[in-house]
């Protein structure tokens, strides 16, 4: 059975994101993003519009999460035991300081 991960980096180019998820087909992939429609056409990567009721199923039946370094998703990812992969936003200080703490806590 193939990892479920979960992406959400909405600051990012998408087709960037699509491009180099496609190069990992250990897991499956669902990201959600401005822009983006329903396609399970792309194999091993399904792409989602921004929906509260979909991304929550989502996040509570995956193996991880790639997001950026915020409070509220990798919080909830803390509470339930998800494993996280944080991009911190350049030039956030504070997500710079919440991804140096994911790190230095053996959490990200």
């Amino acid at each position: 059975m193939t990892k479920k991960i979960v992406v959400y980096l909405p600051f990012e180019d998408q087709q960037a994101i699509i491009q180099l998820l496609k190069q990992i087909p250990e897991a499956d992939f669902y990201l959600y993003g401005p822009g983006l429609s329903y396609d399970d056409k792309l194999g091993h990567v399904h792409t989602r519009p921004i929906s509260r009721s979909k991304f929550k199923h989502d996040l509570t039946t995956a193996e991880g999460v790639m997001c950026n370094a915020g409070f509220e998703l990798p919080s909830e990812c803390l509470l339930m035991g998800t494993r996280i992969l944080a991009k911190p936003l350049i030039g956030q200080v504070e997500q710079l300081s919440n991804a140096e703490a994911l790190k230095v806590l053996n959490y990200g």
